[in-house]
């Protein structure tokens, strides 16, 4: 199998977004308090679960203090990124365009270091995280 092969990148990208589709919620979550390789994806199905589920929207709060997302930190070639899953929690809850959702990314903002907030702002190009879209 080509590895560089876009068409291949798509297939593997299809097969997973239909596994994590085929998940409970709560497995979701397992995948990421056990550190799994499919940990983003599962954010990220989790945060599209979010926009109508509200126990999606809760388990996603919960992930932002478990240590398994706390101390995960993107790597590019073994150097360490500003990006964290911590990050891509926060904005998943945020782009659910669920009131209180939003209230609970805010939330998780906030027990953010200022310096990682200072980061995540600058990022996304607001001043404010309530200024997000």
């Amino acid at each position: 199998m080509d590895d560089t092969n876009p068409q291949t990148d798509d297939h593997r990208s299809d097969g997973l977004r239909a596994h994590l589709a085929a998940l409970s919620n709560d497995d979701l979550a397992d995948l990421v308090r056990t550190r799994s390789a499919e940990r983003y994806a599962a954010v990220f199905e989790l945060g599209n679960r979010a926009k109508t589920d509200r126990q999606a929207i809760d388990l996603l709060a919960g992930l932002f203090d478990v240590p398994a997302v706390q101390e995960d930190q993107i790597l590019h070639r073994g150097v360490p990124r500003r990006e964290s899953l911590r990050w891509f929690v926060i904005l998943e809850l945020l782009n659910t365009d669920q009131p209180d959702a939003s209230q609970l990314g805010c939330a998780a903002f906030g027990r953010l270091t200022s310096k990682e907030q200072a980061e995540l702002l600058d990022r996304l190009g607001v001043h404010r995280i309530e200024d997000y879209e």
